[in-house]
């Protein structure tokens, strides 16, 4: 058996999303999900954009995404 978060995090992985987020660090961007990991009890998402990769914790609570 697997781990619930590798299970989650595996569905994301290669997939281009839109992240969006109204929290106290705005964000909006639009990456491929390349890789995850995990901090304690949150998920990681490794989001490679044009530029970088962003490690995107999923513990936003106002974080919205859309698959493209």
């Amino acid at each position: 058996m697997k781990p619930i978060y590798d299970y989650i995090a595996e569905q994301f992985l290669g997939n281009t999303y839109h992240f969006k987020c109204d929290c106290l660090m705005a964000l909006d961007f639009v990456g491929q999900v390349v890789d995850h990991s995990m901090s304690g009890q949150e998920l990681i998402l490794h989001v490679q954009t044009d530029k970088k990769i962003v490690k995107l914790g999923l513990n936003h609570p106002n974080l919205t995404i859309e698959q493209l």
